[in-house]
């Protein structure tokens, strides 16, 4: 009986040190909804971490050879020299790397989480290849791969952060922050236990098979990228970015509904814009376009103009609701751009880019169908419509001047 008694004391001592608290009386949902929500990501994230802990032990030895540990004519200044230069310059890359992304971690949550592991896995290539370089070419290798680490690190915290809030239902960010450093020291501590284990077994047999060690390295690096794909999909984002609001867009084109989380989040592409051929951009500069693309654009406020003054037999304005957005064709290569006019709010950038997909499929909409589908999204429980916006907005607005009578 005591020991069934320890064995649940144990269980939830462990769960509390690994899963967030949720309090009865928050109106929140529980940690079974969340790992309901997301049922498929915490054991895919768990492998991708535990394939990254195996293979520092081998990176990590083939840099402490590299610096001279186990040399008897190496010196220990010059090693920690090269040590303290390293770090410098991985400070210096992660501080010029977090100034030019900064701004799309938010949006782009999966694809910088995606672009933080594959660097990740580059910078331990590296340096366990770093060894087997000539010796003038070993540090400038081992340099490389720190300021690989360092992008690895800003990437990584930084969507580590959007991804707490995200699964941050009770307003507890600082309980899930918590909870995930646990359970990522708890992975860690694992990762190199077995990792230790593994060592040591590959170290007995390397005279035998050679080609083991580096079998078993890139092995761990294809199923690390593979789990850490998977995870990513099993991620249901609720926030708006500019990829799922125009599949939410092109959905409700064709069907009249808003589509759900799960069929958005499953259709996103974390290797680019493939699904979304051409990409709409929202406030573009009029300095940008091509001559065709003014064109359009002149001609498109002009019919924005004649709707918002058509009256109807009753006195009452028959356009709708006025536009506080442009939309042309031709103005990129790859995409079509809607400009934003001045007083444009977050509301009118999802109308812009609904209009915008409406535009390219050639169907004719106006302001008060856009309206229509701003407040069909606004009323899906699922999407965060207002505090979750992060639609790509370039941020340029115009002012359009009346004509003289």
């Amino acid at each position: 009986m005591c020991s069934l008694f320890c064995s649940i004391r144990a269980s939830e001592a462990a769960s509390e040190s690994a899963l967030p608290h949720t309090s009865p009386s928050r109106d929140c949902l529980s940690t079974s909804t969340i790992i309901h929500s997301h049922p498929r990501f915490p054991r895919w994230d768990t492998l991708q971490g535990l394939c990254t802990y195996l293979r520092q032990i081998m990176s990590t030895s083939a840099a402490l050879a590299g610096l001279g540990v186990g040399d008897a004519a190496a010196r220990p200044a010059a090693a920690a020299l090269r040590w303290v230069w390293r770090d410098g310059c991985g400070m210096l890359g992660g501080m010029a790397f977090s100034a030019g992304v900064g701004p799309a971690f938010d949006a782009e949550t999966k694809k910088w989480r995606m672009f933080a592991d594959a660097i990740n896995d580059l910078g331990l290539i590296i340096t366990a290849v770093s060894v087997l370089l000539p010796a003038r070419w070993f540090y400038p290798a081992y340099i490389l791969s720190n300021v690989l680490f360092s992008f690895c690190g800003v990437a990584a915290g930084a969507t580590r952060a959007s991804l707490n809030s995200h699964f941050a239902l009770c307003r507890n960010e600082a309980d899930i922050a918590a909870k995930e450093g646990a359970q990522e020291t708890a992975i860690t501590l694992l990762g190199l236990l077995i990792g230790t284990v593994a060592s040591n077994g590959l170290q007995r047999i390397e005279k035998e098979y050679p080609w083991l060690p580096i079998a078993w390295f890139l092995g761990l690096t294809v199923l690390h990228v593979v789990f850490n794909y998977l995870a990513m999909k099993a991620l249901r984002m609720r926030s708006l970015n500019s990829q799922r609001l125009q599949l939410i867009a092109e959905h409700y084109l064709e069907t009249g509904r808003i589509a759900s989380v799960a069929d958005v989040n499953s259709r996103e592409s974390l290797f680019g814009w493939a699904p979304l051929n051409p990409l709409i951009l929202v406030g573009a500069d009029l300095r940008t376009l091509s001559d065709l693309g003014r064109a359009q654009l002149l001609a498109d406020a002009e019919a924005a103009a004649a709707a918002a003054s058509s009256v109807s037999a009753g006195g009452k304005k028959a356009g709708g609701p006025a536009r506080k957005w442009l939309f042309t064709k031709g103005a990129r290569r790859k995409g079509c751009c809607v400009v934003m006019l001045e007083g444009a709010t977050g509301e009118d950038v999802v109308k812009a880019v609904f209009y915008g997909c409406a535009a390219m499929r050639r169907e004719r909409v106006g302001a008060r169908e856009a309206e229509s589908f701003f407040v069909s999204l606004d009323s899906f429980s699922e999407w965060q419509a207002r505090e979750g916006m992060l639609v790509r907005d370039l941020g340029w607005r115009v002012a359009l001047e009346k004509k003289a009578e």
